[in-house]
């Protein structure tokens, strides 16, 4: 008798595609947080206010006041920056009050930045001023 082939499921190991899903699984909000999206090639400048989570592909300028920022590879924002948490991909020069930045591999951030946890992995570039302060905050 012949036993049907049972797929397993893909791991970030085994399969890039999946870990790429993966990881961005992970960056989806948590219940009740508010999520938005300013997607490449979008380019916009003014001032965003927002009690959740902004993804951003596409080029803004100006000021952003949010609980999270992802800035995704093709994101750029120049200007200042209030968060709790931030997570650079793509490209951040201006003034940045947060309680915890990650740079991640590839990513560019210049500037004046005020926070309490910060990584850096490798590959990235950062160049400015960059201050650890307990009082740090989005």
């Amino acid at each position: 008798m012949n036993t049907p082939n049972r797929a397993t499921p893909p791991t970030a190991s085994s399969n890039p595609l999946a870990g790429r899903l993966l990881a961005a699984a992970e960056e989806l909000p948590t219940k009740g947080q508010k999520s938005s999206i300013i997607s490449e090639g979008f380019n916009c400048e003014g001032s965003i206010k927002s009690d959740g989570l902004l993804n951003l592909d596409g080029s803004f300028k100006g000021e952003i006041h949010v609980d999270e920022l992802v800035i995704g590879p093709n994101g750029k924002v120049i200007g200042a920056v209030r968060c709790r948490t931030i997570s650079v991909r793509g490209h951040f020069d201006g003034a940045l009050h947060c309680q915890h930045i990650s740079v991640l591999n590839n990513a560019r951030v210049d500037g004046r930045i005020f926070y309490r946890t910060l990584e850096i992995a490798s590959g990235a570039r950062v160049t400015g001023e960059f201050f650890r302060s307990d009082a740090a905050s989005g």
